[in-house]
């Protein structure tokens, strides 16, 4: 993914802004500009190798400018459209994660701020927002990935606990109870104006059951 975006012979191809005709109008008088033009690099779409062994994976922490882009990237489909998480992309973060393999991406997470700081010990802790996997990831990646950032909070912040949501995308947590996490509460929520990402056909649930679960780092 690395040398598809550093590639010294990039892929071009053009597309209408939204509310635009499908096509640019260049039959137009000399001197007139087209109606629009614009251009967007795509990189190559390249599907990594499967793998057996999460050993083989290195966890790296993204920061600096694009940083949150290169993430959001991988969110919603990766170089191959296959990283899929339920919510897409996000707007804020504390770190960004991304487990690689000969430059292949297999695994992306991201740690935010509570989303509220109104209960006490809400300031001890760190949330994992986003962890998606790609189908050719190793076995136990998720629960793998989960101990790394575990072990970055630890020993890069003061912070006492991880804190991780499950039931959005209909799932329990088993990816949270395999890395040592504790299930904390289990509760009904109402969610009717739930607003999935942009281009995921999802049908909307009146209340979906929120399991929180938390871990000492």
């Amino acid at each position: 993914m690395v040398a598809a975006l550093h590639s010294s012979d990039p892929e071009w191809r053009t597309y209408p802004p939204a509310g635009m005709p499908d096509f640019p109008q260049m039959d137009v008088e000399p001197g007139e500009k087209p109606d629009w033009r614009v251009s967007h690099w795509e990189p190559e779409r390249v599907t990594p190798p499967p793998l057996e062994d999460v050993t083989d994976l290195t966890v790296h922490r993204v920061c600096g400018r694009g940083s949150r882009q290169l993430v959001n990237h991988l969110l919603i489909g990766g170089p191959d459209g296959r990283i899929d998480h339920r919510l897409g992309g996000v707007a804020k973060w504390k770190a960004g994660f991304i487990a690689t393999h000969e430059g292949h991406p297999y695994s992306v997470a991201v740690l935010a701020q509570p989303y509220t700081y109104s209960y006490d010990g809400a300031r001890e802790e760190l949330y994992v927002t986003r962890l998606a996997n790609h189908p050719n990831r190793p076995p136990n990646t998720s629960s793998w990935m989960l101990a790394r950032l575990r072990d970055w909070v630890r020993e890069n912040t003061d912070r006492k606990r991880l804190v991780a949501i499950a039931g959005v995308d209909d799932n329990t947590g088993v990816c949270y109870r395999a890395a040592g996490f504790e299930l904390d509460r289990i509760k009904p929520v109402s969610s009717t104006d739930w607003e999935n990402r942009e281009g995921r056909t999802v049908p909307r649930r009146d209340e979906w059951t929120k399991r929180r679960y938390i871990s000492s780092v």
